[in-house]
């Protein structure tokens, strides 16, 4: 792939839609590609031991997650 990382992998599934964050060659971000990448870093933490999983609420983390790159892109 023109442009990737050496070394970083694409996620399968839903997570791997086409101009997000996963394709590092893009300058743009499609709206449903950042939701997707937002969703497969949020079901990623929930995976992991670090965060609780009892207190953690996915659509609240989604949400911020959505918050941050929005502005982050917008600036």
């Amino acid at each position: 792939m023109p442009g990737a990382v050496p070394g970083a992998r694409r996620p399968a599934g839903p997570a791997a839609v086409p101009g997000g964050l996963f394709e590092p060659h893009r300058t743009a971000l499609a709206p449903d590609a950042l939701a997707s990448d937002a969703l497969a870093l949020v079901n990623g933490l929930h995976l992991t031991t670090l965060i609780d999983p009892e207190r953690f609420d996915r659509a609240s983390a989604a949400r911020s997650l959505l918050w941050f790159a929005r502005g982050a892109i917008t600036g």
